[in-house]
């Protein structure tokens, strides 16, 4: 059974402080109960781990490419009046969704931190979504203090250890979704023969080619994700933002919607 937990049960402390690049690891025991979603959270993580057969997946503030959908981390906080500027591990839905899946099928146990590497505050993901989405939109911090005078429970503020993660998922040979490919040919200098060949190809590598900032090489899942916004709906990305994670990998990566002519293999 594969059961899809939360990450929320753990907070910056004296003993993994925020900034320290300190992550808390599977073992570590929670420390947060300051919601009652995160106490109980820790409590059924704590119950079920006792079962052979359970793998426990950590998600935290999921992100999907649909800035329409109400869950979607992003869609939250672009409507939030302020926000606190905290890194935070988070969950990018495509990039780790179907390396569940996989994990299932191939009958893995046990609990994991199941967030991309490193972490990105709300002020990174904010200046993102102004620089593919909407140039016009505006935010202002706050701090924790004010923050918990206008909200009904204290929020979860961690960075997650995820080699475990990374050290699966580098065994599995699951499948790049196919604009990580257009990102890596340009963050590379790759030639235009590794374009995509559908309309609007060349815009979409324009848009992935992001430099060399720490937020692209740290958390480029994110960035890719505004891009694909960002496209028109006649470009190949741009129709894999609107459909499901089986259809885009079959339907936008097949050689005849989207064929890649030199490097690797999709």
């Amino acid at each position: 059974m594969t059961y899809y937990g939360t990450g929320c049960i753990f907070h910056y402390d004296d003993d993994f402080p925020m900034g320290s690049g300190k992550g808390f690891k599977e073992s570590d025991t929670p420390n947060f109960t300051g919601s009652y979603y995160s106490h109980t959270k820790a409590i059924v993580e704590n119950l079920i781990k006792e079962y052979p057969n359970v793998l426990t997946l950590r998600v935290r503030m999921p992100i999907v490419a649909d800035l329409t959908y109400e869950r979607n981390f992003i869609t939250k906080i672009i409507k939030y009046e302020k926000v606190v500027d905290i890194p935070n591990s988070m969950t990018i839905l495509p990039e780790l969704l179907p390396m569940s899946v996989e994990m299932a099928l191939r009958g893995l146990t046990g609990i994991m931190n199941f967030t991309n590497p490193g972490a990105i505050s709300h002020n990174e993901i904010l200046e993102l979504y102004k620089k593919y989405i909407d140039p016009e939109f505006t935010y202002r911090n706050f701090t924790l203090e004010e923050q918990s005078k206008v909200i009904k429970a204290p929020r979860s503020n961690n960075l997650l250890d995820t080699k475990r993660v990374r050290w699966i998922s580098g065994s599995m040979n699951v499948s790049q979704p196919c604009w990580h490919i257009f990102y890596d040919a340009a963050s590379r200098g790759q030639p235009n023969s590794w374009l995509c060949k559908c309309k609007g190809s060349a815009k979409a590598v324009q848009r992935l080619c992001l430099g060399t900032s720490r937020l692209v090489f740290e958390f480029p899942p994110l960035a890719t994700l505004f891009s694909i916004a960002a496209f028109n709906d006649d470009t190949c990305i741009g129709k894999m933002a609107r459909v499901s994670l089986v259809q885009k990998s079959r339907d936008c990566c097949r050689p005849e919607g989207c064929a890649l002519r030199q490097g690797r293999a999709l």
